[in-house]
């Protein structure tokens, strides 16, 4: 597959489903100062994030594990789910985007989001399953575009939160006046809703795109080609043959043709790789946002605001080189072992992190912080970015590629395996991740991290 000549139109759709596969996800966190603003004056308002992001998580580590467990059976249609996955996700945002021309009371509102955050969830859980399984099919250059949408859509969202953050606070420059403070926290509400909406709207519009432009996919000569095989031996039969299990209706006939044993045959034979994806993202998630986001810039002039929403935009663009690097040949590392060591040494990350100017750990000296510079700091940010995105990808090719991972013998059936198997530890490493963030809120700030 290698050899072959890369058909743009195909590793197109893989770039854009990249980007469906967690813009549900993105969706959620862009539009967080939206939700908090429906929820102004409740009590639930100080939870919210810790529910949305334990509740999202959790639910698509259970969601993905089913939808992997069951992807290699006779019965399963891997583009069915793409299609049906997708439409779901693009009601739901669509509900979304509703919203924010009705009011809801707090609590219904506090319900309401967190249901359709289960959806999403389950959506994106049945979703990043069937894309990953299929384009590692066609091989490393639509695995790369793949990688590179997730990180892409990460980019444009967090490069749209800057430009608002900057409105915000070039069009509402601080004022001692009450009445002037009352008007500017108005208009930033309004312009909370405003963003939301024109958000939900064009990210319902592109889920929509993604299934015309997956369904018109479907009928090129190299999607046949390629998947037409699998699917046959996902059957194990011919027509004819099926037509003889169906009269004979043997109770073997209704077996899946890919078990339990050989995924766990498959899951054992590349736990390095595996491994790899869930201990680099659990890092990750640790101190980005958690600790990230509790640094504040050493110069007093720029505003806070301005300081996170760039820290979001670095980080994303990082992850997006990372995962790009992954698409030029010489800068491919294919041993697992050398995965895995990379990754390993991410836990580097959080004593560096720590050492910069973070606002409220309890420990910190009274001398200041030991990094102190707000460009050394962007940078080191950068490269955090750019070992997530890196290893992620790095690990999701190696692990799918016959060429270069002696671990699958040679059997294509197991390829599409071995890639859903590493998206699940990729999926499972950000919930670890997000729960261990917690943890390390609550070091930092001394205080109940769901209470705020």
């Amino acid at each position: 597959m290698s050899r072959t000549k890369v058909d743009a139109r195909v590793q197109g759709v893989y770039f854009m489903l990249g980007c469906a596969g967690l813009l549900p996800w993105n969706a959620l966190i862009t539009a967080t100062p939206y939700f908090l603003d429906r929820l102004a004056g409740s009590s639930l308002q100080p939870t919210f994030v810790s529910y949305m992001s334990c509740i999202f998580t959790g639910v698509m580590v259970i969601a993905l594990a089913y939808a992997t467990l069951t992807s290699k059976q006779a019965t399963v249609s891997p583009s069915r789910r793409i299609v049906s996955s997708t439409v779901v996700l693009a009601v739901l945002i669509a509900l979304l985007f509703m919203t924010t021309f009705v009011r809801f009371p707090p609590s219904i509102f506090f319900s309401l989001v967190l249901l359709i955050a289960v959806g999403q969830a389950v959506g994106a859980s049945y979703l990043s399953a069937a894309i990953s399984g299929e384009a590692s099919l066609f091989g490393g250059p639509y695995m790369s575009a793949l990688i590179s949408g997730q990180a892409a859509v990460a980019v444009a969202v967090s490069a749209l939160q800057l430009v608002s953050s900057a409105l915000s606070v070039w069009r509402n420059p601080s004022k001692s006046d009450q009445a002037s403070i009352t008007l500017e926290n108005e208009a930033l509400d309004t312009a909370a809703e405003s963003a939301a909406r024109v958000f939900f709207g064009i990210s319902a519009l592109f889920l929509i795109a993604t299934v015309i432009s997956y369904w018109r996919m479907r009928q090129l000569p190299l999607y046949k080609s390629t998947v037409a095989p699998q699917q046959q031996h996902r059957r194990g039969t011919s027509e004819e043959d099926e037509e003889l299990q169906r009269l004979v209706a043997s109770e073997h006939s209704l077996k899946p043709s890919y078990g339990l044993e050989e995924m766990k045959r498959v899951f054992k034979a590349n736990l390095p790789y595996e491994f790899a994806s869930l201990y680099g993202f659990s890092i990750t998630l640790a101190v980005f946002p958690a600790i990230t986001v509790q640094i504040q810039s050493t110069n007093p002039s720029t505003h806070p605001l301005l300081f996170v929403a760039t820290h979001f935009l670095v980080f994303n663009i990082g992850d997006l080189l990372g995962r790009y690097s992954c698409s030029i040949p010489q800068l491919v590392i294919w041993s697992a072992r050398r995965i895995l060591t990379i990754s390993l040494l991410r836990t580097l990350f959080i004593p560096v992190f720590l050492a910069c100017n973070v606002q409220g750990l309890s420990s910190g000296s009274a001398t200041g912080p030991l990094i102190s510079s707000d460009l050394v700091y962007m940078i080191i940010l950068l490269f955090l970015g750019i070992s997530n995105g890196y290893i992620s990808s790095s690990s999701m090719i190696g692990c799918a590629s016959l060429e270069h991972n002696p671990r699958l013998k040679g059997r294509r059936e197991d390829v599409d395996v071995a890639a859903t198997l590493n998206n699940f530890s990729i999926i499972t490493g950000l919930a670890v991740g997000s729960a261990a963030s917690f943890a390390v809120r609550a070091m930092l700030c001394d205080c109940n991290p769901f209470k705020g």
